[in-house]
């Protein structure tokens, strides 16, 4: 009403208060974030990756360099033996034709270019999983139906670089994630696995560590190749309900999925802006959050208007957190981050332990954060 009441006066000649059109407006900027393109921390690559279906998982080593994982052939940035990440992309619209897709770049909204290399340091193997053709699509929700099914509204076609869409195998993204990771990680002795999923990735994310965990238990799936931690960054569950998901809404989905499963995989919640959980276009799946450990983090060095850099922040940050201890500023504990031992996690993950950033949230980089932990007595 308060909104109805103010665009009325508008249309009748009146003049809106600049305070009150920012108010009035701040959903809309928050909707127009997700919808624009995702042209961040990506790097041009061969047309060659573009013109054919490229749906893989990339290794990285420093400076970005990288190669695919292509089974049976020696990977310079694969060692069999090390723990292993691996990152899952959200919503890529309007991105393939520019020959480009994330990396591990993230100068334009980090303080860090390189935010593979603290991992790569500590002996990880870094990898991501491009379905970046399939999630070029000019509604977001026609990717999001891809993670799912190869049934959705768009089926599974894919688009090359000359902007043409081709109908691709009848698999979802997710199945097409589970084929390529076995197939990279087949002889895989590490001792843990992560996936992290940013936005829409986190649903792939989810959906993805669920079906291995499917696998292991049916005893297809060695213990060690089963994801132990699953980090959602800034998560996308978009509103409404789906036919392809039984008439369910994507984020009671994951959240079914999580609550089967958070006794055995530990979930991260990392929430950087308003972006994904407005209400008006995404799903604040308050019920999920409820179960899981999670942290919000408040990059304030953007301003009000900057949602969709706040949004799109949360990979950079997560990665780079690897580089520090991320404390809690009353009592010095461990906060939520990459470097967080899996055990504390796991026990933060049992009591749906809560965090708030306190320092640095006008500065890039994670050096100087700190958090509050809710309920802690302080």
């Amino acid at each position: 009403m308060f909104a109805l009441s103010a665009l009325r006066a508008v249309a009748l000649g009146g003049r809106m208060p600049r305070t009150l059109l920012a108010a009035l407006f701040a959903p809309l900027f928050a909707l127009l974030s997700l919808i624009a393109p995702h042209a961040h921390a990506q790097s041009a690559l061969d047309r060659a990756n573009f013109d054919s279906l490229d749906v893989a998982i990339y290794w990285y080593g420093a400076n970005n360099v990288n190669q695919r994982a292509v089974p049976g052939q020696f990977n310079p940035f694969f060692n069999p033996a090390r723990p292993t990440v691996i990152y899952m992309h959200g919503w890529q619209p309007n991105t393939v034709q520019s020959l480009s897709r994330e990396t591990f770049n993230r100068s334009e909204l980090n303080s860090n270019g390189d935010v593979a290399r603290p991992w790569i340091d500590r002996g990880w193997n870094v990898g991501i999983f491009y379905w970046n053709q399939y999630a070029d699509e000019g509604e977001v929700k026609d990717a999001e139906a891809k993670i799912y099914t190869a049934a959705g509204p768009r089926q599974m076609r894919w688009r090359n670089a000359a902007g043409n869409y081709t109908a691709g195998p009848a698999q979802s993204v997710t199945a097409q994630f589970i084929s390529v990771y076995r197939a990279a990680m087949s002889g895989y002795t590490g001792n843990q696995v992560r996936l992290v999923g940013h936005s829409l990735g986190a649903q792939l994310a989810i959906n993805s560590a669920t079906e291995l965990l499917r696998l292991f238990n049916a005893g297809s799936l060695p213990a060690n190749q089963t994801p132990l931690r699953v980090a959602l960054l800034d998560a996308a569950f978009l509103n409404g309900a789906r036919d392809y998901l039984g008439g369910k809404w994507p984020g009671e989905v994951a959240r079914d999925n999580v609550s089967a499963n958070r006794g055995t995989l530990s979930y991260e919640y990392y929430r950087t802006s308003g972006a994904t959980s407005n209400g008006f276009i995404g799903d604040t799946n308050q019920g999920l959050i409820d179960m899981v450990t999670m942290t919000e983090i408040k990059p304030w060095y953007f301003n009000a208007f900057e949602i969709d850099k706040k949004h799109r922040m949360a990979p950079g940050w997560y990665f780079e957190s690897m580089s520090t201890s991320v404390k809690v500023k009353c009592t010095g504990r461990p906060a939520l981050s990459a470097s967080l031992d899996n055990a504390t996690l796991r026990s933060y993950a049992n009591a749906a332990t809560k965090f708030e950033q306190l320092d640095g949230k006008y500065t890039r980089g994670v050096s100087d954060d700190t958090f509050d932990q809710k309920g802690d007595g302080c």
